[in-house]
């Protein structure tokens, strides 16, 4: 029931390191494109991680490891998403983007 609502949705995700891992996997591995995944903080290990799934997903995205809530707006004003996956706060984030 849910494959044809959530395949090929563009998702954004937005959390510590230690989720933001599984869950892009979770979401590449149902057919969603999660073009975003950014966390406060990480080492390369995550980057190359994430990169690894986009290629294994021919995904386009973009993948911040420093980030904070500025980079985020900054890419939802050019790089519109379906769905956002993320901390309490992104609640503002998806009321305005």
């Amino acid at each position: 029931e849910l494959h044809p609502k959530l395949y090929g949705r563009k998702a954004a995700v937005f959390c510590d390191a230690d989720i933001s891992v599984p869950l892009t996997g979770f979401l590449c591995e149902i057919g969603m494109k999660p073009e975003l995944v950014c966390t406060g903080y990480a080492e390369e290990p995550f980057e190359r991680e994430i990169r690894s799934m986009f290629q294994k997903y021919s995904i386009d995205g973009t993948v911040l490891r420093q980030a904070d809530r500025f980079d985020i707006e900054r890419y939802f004003e050019t790089h519109p998403a379906d769905i956002l996956l993320g901390g309490t706060r992104g609640k503002m984030l998806s009321r305005r983007f």
